[in-house]
């Protein structure tokens, strides 16, 4: 994903859904989207979430703030070590959500903390990029931020091609697991699938099957088409954060086995 591509301030809808009704919704909307031009069908994303050590970013999605953000790092595909890294800073107010983004090609853990002045700035294009890379090291630092939770997933995407902005996108398999390091490779022998929980407001959480998330991303108002989804399909939207669910599920797994409890296993 390019980080030239501008994202505007848009409006996020999410909601799980079971396999079943993905599928009709992806049917749904064939005569308004197409499949994301930069990808090829379902794609991997990893994302390595940031938070203080009092983990206020995480404590904030709880209290449903107005104003609230999130820095990540994402893979797309993939991933191998040396290959681009997307860092994103994704700030929502009231209902509508911001992201800037950069991809680092470098050292990316090294201009995540602003440690790598990068190359001298000579045209506006570098000047933009280095504008953006600061925004998201004066967070990082400011708020003295680390690695707190790894997450994988299979996201399907598709665009809006009678809107100017509009996106549809399915997350599966969503899985993490909490870590400290500044690493996008993913061990999956660590990881906890997170499958929404009646908590999360899927009604049949807690089963065998997880639900996909849906999510609809449009500008400021909601197109006709989405509307009409949201009532056909009689969808419930849902707060569901993939990183908040992480923090929980690693929460609810850590009281009910505490570390102590293979003393006495």
């Amino acid at each position: 994903m390019s980080d030239r591509i501008r994202i505007p301030a848009r409006l996020e809808q999410k909601f799980l859904v079971s396999e079943a009704t993905a599928l009709a919704l992806t049917q749904a909307i064939a005569p308004y989207c197409h499949l994301d031009e930069n990808t090829t069908g379902p794609y991997t994303l990893r994302t390595l979430y940031f938070d203080t050590r009092r983990r206020e970013f995480h404590e904030a999605k709880l209290r449903r703030d107005h104003d609230r953000v999130k820095l990540r790092a994402r893979a797309y595909g993939d991933f191998t070590p040396g290959e681009p890294v997307t860092l994103e800073l994704k700030r929502k107010t009231g209902a509508l959500v911001r992201k800037t983004r950069v991809t680092s090609e470098a050292d990316w853990v090294a201009e995540a903390l602003g440690r790598d002045a990068g190359p001298e700035v000579v045209d506006a294009a570098s000047r933009e990029r280095r504008e953006r890379l600061d925004r998201f090291a004066y967070v990082m630092v400011r708020k003295c931020c680390e690695p707190t939770a790894m997450l994988r997933y299979r996201r399907e995407a598709f665009v809006s091609h009678v809107d100017g902005y509009a996106r549809v996108t399915f997350d599966r398999d969503i899985m993490a697991y909490p870590t400290r390091e500044f690493s996008l490779d993913f061990r999956e022998e660590r990881a906890l699938r997170l499958d929404g929980a009646s908590d999360a407001g899927w009604a049949g959480g807690g089963g065998m099957l997880s639900p996909v998330l849906v999510e609809l991303k449009c500008e400021r108002m909601l197109p006709v088409w989405m509307a009409e989804l949201v009532r056909t399909f009689h969808l419930s939207s849902t707060g569901f954060s993939k990183y908040s669910q992480a923090m929980d599920t690693f929460a609810r797994r850590s009281f009910a086995r505490p570390a102590w409890s293979s003393t006495y296993a």
